[in-house]
C-alpha cells in the first residue's frame, strides 16, 4: 500500500549528465576538482563561532511556482505512481539528497508495484529538511525487471513563506565550523516532472543557473546571493550578516 503524506510532492526526475574537468591546481579556489557536478564554498563572516541556528541554503526562483504556493492555484499531487507491471511484493529503496548523500536506505520493503510512500524520515528516524531528494527503487521479485527513478520534494512550513523552490537546507554547527562551508557535488541542470494520483504528468520543472544562496542565523537578517554554478569548479560566496533591529527581531521570532 502506498501511503500519502500531505506535505510531500512526489516527482520523477531526469538528471543531466555531468561533465568532469581534470584538476589543474590546488591553490586556485575555483580550480576544477569536482566530479559529477559543481561546488559551492560559503565563507562565513568574522565571529561566526557565536552564530546560532545557522543554515546555508540553496534555492531556485523558478518560473513554475512550487505546489501550495499562494500564487499557484493548482492542487498539489502527493503520490507518484511507479511502473505497475508483473507482480511486485517487495523492493529495495535508496533515497539521497541534492549532494548525493544517503538519506534513507531500505534493503527490502513491501510494495504494490508503486513508488514508496516515504514518510520523510532519514535512516536515524529524524525528519529531513526541505529540499529535493532523489530516489532509486527496484522490485526484488517481479517476473520482469522494473525500477523507479524519481525524486521526492519536501517543503516544510518554515520555508513556505517564499514562492521559490528550496533545494537544500544545510544545518551548520558554527561552534565546530572552520568558517568555510563546502557543498558538492551540486547538479547544475536537472528536471522534475510532477506526477498526479493516476500517473498523469502535470508540470515539467527545470532547475538551472542561476541559483540562490541564502544564509540565515538567529538574530540576523537573511543573507542572499545569486550564483552561477560551473561544472567541476567551486563558486565562492562571502557572507555578510547584519543584526536584526529590536522590531525586526520581534517580527522574525513571530514568523519562525
Amino acid at each position: 500500500m502506498t501511503l500519502r503524506f500531505p506535505k510531500i510532492l512526489r516527482t520523477t526526475l531526469l538528471l543531466a549528465v555531468a561533465v568532469y574537468f581534470a584538476a589543474c591546481g590546488e591553490d586556485d579556489p575555483t580550480a576544477p576538482e569536482i566530479m559529477g557536478g559543481a561546488g559551492l564554498r560559503v565563507i562565513l563572516p568574522q565571529g561566526y563561532e557565536t552564530l546560532e541556528d545557522l543554515r546555508v541554503e540553496i534555492w531556485h526562483d523558478n518560473a513554475v511556482p512550487p505546489p501550495r504556493c499562494p500564487s499557484n492555484s493548482q492542487e498539489a499531487p502527493v503520490q507518484a505512481i511507479g511502473p505497475q507491471q508483473d507482480s511486485c511484493s517487495r523492493m529495495s529503496v535508496d533515497i539521497w539528497d541534492l549532494l548525493g548523500r544517503p538519506v534513507r536506505t531500505e534493503a527490502s520493503v513491501p510494495s504494490g508495484g508503486e513508488a514508496l510512500g516515504w514518510n520523510t524520515l532519514d535512516n536515524e528516524g529524524e525528519e529531513v529538511n526541505s529540499g529535493i531528494y532523489f530516489t532509486h527503487q527496484a522490485c526484488l521479485d517481479s517476473e520482469g525487471e522494473w525500477t523507479f527513478e524519481g525524486s521526492y520534494y519536501v517543503w516544510r512550513a518554515r520555508e513556505q513563506a517564499l514562492c521559490q523552490w528550496p533545494l537544500l537546507i544545510e544545518e551548520v554547527d558554527a561552534s565546530n565550523s572552520t568558517g568555510l562551508v563546502e557543498l558538492s557535488p551540486i547538479p547544475v541542470l536537472f528536471q522534475t516532472v510532477t506526477v498526479g494520483f493516476f500517473g498523469e504528468i502535470l508540470t515539467s520543472v527545470t532547475f538551472e543557473n542561476p541559483f540562490l544562496v541564502r544564509v540565515r542565523a538567529a538574530g540576523y537578517q537573511s543573507f542572499e546571493a545569486e550564483v552561477r554554478l560551473t561544472e567541476g569548479r567551486y563558486t565562492e560566496v562571502e557572507v555578510t550578516l547584519e543584526p536584526l533591529t529590536p522590531r525586526e527581531n520581534i517580527s522574525h521570532g513571530q514568523s519562525r
